[in-house]
C-alpha cells in the first residue's frame, strides 16, 4: 500500500464532521486537523479532534507533511 501526505490543515468546521481516531462529532466551529492522504491513487481526508491527532503514537506536524510531500 503505497500512501502519500497531500496535505494538512487546521480549519474551523462549519459543520459537524466525525472523528476518524475517537469516532466522537467534532462540533460545528472547533477547530480540527484535517488530512488528505493519497492511497494507492485514490484519495482520501481524515478529520480528528486536536486532542485526539496528538495522542496518537506518531502526530503528524506540519513539518512532518511538507517533508512527506516532497
Amino acid at each position: 500500500m503505497k500512501e502519500k501526505i497531500l496535505s494538512m490543515t487546521t480549519p474551523t468546521a462549519r459543520k459537524e464532521h466525525i472523528c476518524a481516531v475517537c469516532g466522537k462529532p467534532i462540533a460545528k466551529g472547533e477547530q480540527y486537523f484535517n488530512v488528505v492522504v493519497r492511497v494507492d491513487g485514490k484519495l482520501t481526508s481524515r478529520k480528528t479532534h486536536y486532542t485526539c491527532h496528538y495522542s496518537e503514537e506518531k502526530p503528524l506536524t506540519p513539518s512532518k507533511v511538507d517533508e512527506l510531500a516532497k
